[in-house]
């Protein structure tokens, strides 16, 4: 499954109620998986499942081992690397390197 299929998916549960409809939000939400976020090139869809995670994660205090603490990290991070990769190189790194990236 792809992070777009995973976001895709997410919207089709977010209608559902009850308790099995959590427990579904609940596996849907712990089966993304870091390759899934890396093998992402599309920022559209990052950016989606980051809204996604932020809406579920829970009140400050509460956070730490929940396993949206760890995805937004890897999907920020991610956007991050997505975003310098465009960026030119620059003297030093043609000091260091000696060819452009």
């Amino acid at each position: 499954m792809t992070l777009s299929e995973w976001v895709t998916r997410d919207q089709n549960l977010s209608f559902s109620r009850g308790t099995i409809a959590h427990a579904r939000r609940w596996r849907h939400l712990c089966a993304l998986t870091r390759g899934m976020i890396e093998s992402e090139t599309d920022v559209q869809v990052l950016d989606r499942a980051l809204d996604y995670i932020k809406q579920k994660r829970p009140p400050r205090g509460l956070r730490g081992g929940h396993p949206t603490t760890n995805f937004t990290v890897w999907i920020t991070n991610h956007l991050r690397a997505l975003e310098t990769d465009n960026i030119p190189a620059g003297e030093n790194w043609l000091k260091m390197k000696g060819e452009q990236k």
